[in-house]
């Protein structure tokens, strides 16, 4: 693996939905980062979640507003190789 783009822009999603990239690590994204390409990605067939590999929970009050979502996204079996590496 390596770094081949490191931005906090939908397009690493992108890639990943498009199947160009087989994942992205994010560590400050925020809800209006991700909650598009979220649903995008479990269309495609792929999945998002926390770096501790638990469902990303989108709320919509002050505190979720202003939480930063480090997030992992690809494939599940990319998703399920990668998360117990994250985890501390």
């Amino acid at each position: 693996a390596r770094n081949v783009r490191s931005t906090n822009s939908l397009v690493d999603f992108q890639y990943v939905i498009e199947g160009k990239l087989g994942g992205c690590i994010n560590f400050f994204t925020r809800i209006w980062d991700i909650a598009a390409s979220w649903l995008f990605l479990r269309e495609a067939g792929g999945i998002m979640v926390g770096l501790d590999g638990r469902e990303i929970e989108f709320t919509l009050d002050k505190p979720g507003i202003a939480k930063t979502y480090p997030v992992i996204a690809g494939t599940p079996g990319i998703i399920h190789q990668l998360t117990p590496l994250l985890v501390c």
